[in-house]
Parts: structure tokens; C-alpha cells; sequence
């Protein structure tokens, strides 16, 4: 094997494992690693880098989710249920996209 096909090969491995990550992240959690980190990872990139306009279905639950979370810390949604429609919540994360701070700061300011 020359030193050109190991590369070859440990990147396809390298793709392949990611594809696999992937699947399970998204059968455990609604979204993949990369997902998590574009609707949770905010404070390290600029606002331009970190806009969507199209949120798929996995991002809204796993955003929705860390939203009931803080909600519920901070005492806003004691059952644990989220009281928002569908509407309710895209506008929530649309102020979230433009907002700078952290979910428990965005909790208290915007529920």
C-alpha cells in the first residue's frame, strides 16, 4: 500500500465514521453533532455566521428542548411542557438568533 492509499483510506474511514456518528446522534438526540453545535454553540461565532432561515424539525426539538430546560430551572415551566405553538415558538427562535447570551439570560428576558 503506498502512502497515497493509506490517506485515501483513513479518509473514507474518517467520512464514513462521521456518517455513522450522524445516524446515531440524530436516532438519540433529533440532530447531528454539527446541528447541536449551530443552534447551541452560539457565543463563539459572529451573528451573520450562525443565521438560518430554514430550521429543520430536529433543530426546533433540540432547540425547543434546551429552551423547556432553562425555562424549567428558572421556575417559568414547572411541568416541564412547552405552552407555545408552533408560530409562538419560530418567533422565540428568531429573537434567539439575533440574541447575544446564554438560554438561562434569554429565559429570563424573553418567558
Amino acid at each position: 500500500m503506498t502512502e497515497k492509499e493509506t490517506i485515501k483510506d483513513l479518509e473514507q474511514q474518517a467520512n464514513n465514521t462521521r456518517q455513522l456518528m450522524d445516524r446515531l446522534n440524530r436516532a438519540a438526540y433529533g440532530m447531528t453533532f454539527d446541528e447541536a453545535l449551530r443552534i447551541g454553540g452560539k457565543s463563539d461565532r459572529p451573528k451573520k455566521e450562525r443565521k438560518s432561515k430554514d430550521m429543520g424539525e430536529a433543530c426546533m426539538r433540540g432547540w425547543l428542548y434546551r429552551l423547556s430546560e432553562a425555562a424549567h430551572a428558572a421556575g417559568k415551566w414547572p411541568d416541564g411542557n412547552v405552552p407555545l405553538t408552533e408560530e409562538e415558538a419560530q418567533q422565540l427562535y428568531r429573537l434567539w438568533e439575533e440574541f447575544d447570551g446564554s438560554m438561562a439570560e434569554f429565559v429570563g428576558k424573553y418567558l
